[in-house]
């Protein structure tokens, strides 16, 4: 399933070296890779995208040329020139697309949490893991925890979600 998010390119600040990435948070992922990196980072593109795995796939494969490895890529002076910098290092947000994007994301996570608990309840813990395993933040699945009415409950030492038959039902989120 596409996932909307952002494909972004920044620049090891004083090197001949940038880094593609994706990320549904641009401000986080900026403070995170900042934080992870010997250098100054900066970011030089960023696009809202409609699936973010296959535009971040095929900026990779039309510069493998130049990659070192994973998500870095080591350029010549005349390929860096093609990216103008963004202004004060924030990408520029169109209130349209990050409402849709947003509202995208919200829907995604309740699917998969309706889908991923019709059956039975799981541990809150498993619950987490899958979800992340798939794309879907803590937040996110939270909401979507929040917007279903899903039941915690402790059993032993764990804790479980249960998805409630009758309201989704009535909900007509199930069928």
């Amino acid at each position: 399933m596409p996932q909307p998010g952002y494909v972004y390119f920044m620049h090891a600040v004083g090197t001949d070296i940038m880094k593609i990435g994706k990320t549904t948070n641009i401000l986080k992922r900026l403070r995170a890779v900042d934080q992870g990196v010997p250098f100054t980072m900066q970011l030089v593109s960023v696009e809202l995208v409609h699936d973010m795995d296959r535009t971040e796939d095929s900026l990779k494969k039309k510069y493998r040329a130049y990659n070192i490895k994973g998500e870095w890529f080591k350029f010549p002076p005349e390929i860096l020139k093609q990216w103008p910098l963004v202004e004060n290092g924030l990408p520029p947000l169109n209130t349209e697309e990050e409402t849709h994007l947003r509202e995208t994301r919200q829907k995604s996570a309740r699917d998969w949490l309706q889908n991923f608990l019709k059956d039975s309840p799981m541990p809150c813990v498993d619950v987490i893991a899958a979800a992340e395993a798939v794309g879907i933040s803590e937040r996110s699945l939270r909401r979507a925890k929040m917007a279903l009415e899903i039941t915690s409950y402790k059993e032993a030492y764990a804790w479980y979600w249960r998805l409630n038959i009758r309201h989704a039902k009535e909900r007509k989120l199930l069928p």
